[in-house]
């Protein structure tokens, strides 16, 4: 961020959900500016010089200094009262209908459910473990589908832990698109393919989320998967279903930089820094 009248520039500092935390002077490396935001985004904490001055704070969306309202591209939100100010639009029968039209039945089911949620509510009236990843991709954990898989859950999936750093978390996956066109979600299975999961199990809160649909389906079909191996043998090299999602995701990092994707994709800013 730079300030016009005194020409100086801001770097943003973020913390796990992507809120803007504090604002740090390009110059002299000091701390310009401390947010801190409940987890409906209501204000708590607003001090320093530059405070004022930047208006992208609670999930980095540009929030109204007047009004106080953050507005989130497809809807507006007030988080003095935790609500969006217009409904849920899979609450509305014929939108619905269109929507999950290329969906498979599953995730119509999963869909259906949450159109029958209260049309204002904001993530489930769960901010702290849900984020709302409506038109654009992410990527989300399930417990295998072996029995011990399903006894121990999803295990070790905590940002910058080693299984994490290391591809050994205890889950299957998945890469999820919200542009409604199919197929709905694609990941790499046992069987060497790349397809869309058929299990029924439930999918934990997104953890990786915000990525251009567009961009993330050239790079899913770019990746050439090599054979699949649970856990690294001396005759075969590990590569699971979440080294597939790392070389998707390093294949998006590097599509994004192609001025025919950027033309064809019009990725925003923020998915451009994915």
């Amino acid at each position: 961020m730079k300030d016009v009248p005194s020409n100086t520039g801001h770097f943003y500092a973020y913390n796990g959900n992507g809120d803007v935390v504090a604002l740090v002077n390009a110059d002299t490396g000091q701390i310009s500016a401390e947010y801190e935001s409940g987890p409906f985004g209501e204000q708590i904490r607003r001090t320093g010089a530059a405070a004022l001055m930047n208006q992208f704070v609670f999930s980095t969306k540009y929030q109204d200094q007047e009004t106080g309202l953050l507005y989130y591209g497809f809807n507006t939100y007030d988080p003095k009262i935790g609500r969006w100010l217009s409904r849920d639009q899979l609450g509305d029968e014929a939108f619905f209908e269109i929507y999950t039209s290329r969906k498979t039945a599953d995730e119509k089911s999963a869909l259906s459910d949450q159109s029958l949620n209260p049309p204002y509510l904001f993530v489930g009236n769960d901010p702290i473990n849900w984020v709302d990843p409506f038109g654009l991709a992410y990527f989300a954990y399930r417990s295998l589908d072996s029995f011990a898989g399903k006894l121990i859950g999803v295990w070790g999936s905590k940002p910058g832990s080693e299984d994490d750093t290391k591809n050994t978390v205890t889950a299957h996956e998945q890469i999820f698109f919200e542009d409604g066109k199919s197929p709905g979600n694609l990941g790499y299975f046992e069987d060497n393919t790349v397809r869309p999961d058929k299990s029924k199990l439930k999918y934990k809160p997104a953890h990786s989320s915000g990525w251009n649909d567009c961009v993330m389906r050239k790079a899913v079909a770019a990746v050439k998967p090599r054979p699949f191996c649970l856990l690294e043998k001396k005759d075969k090299e590990k590569y699971n279903c979440q080294d597939f999602s790392s070389a998707v995701r390093s294949e998006y990092q590097k599509l994004i930089k192609d001025p025919k994707v950027l033309v064809e994709c019009c990725p925003t800013e923020a998915e451009k820094k994915k």
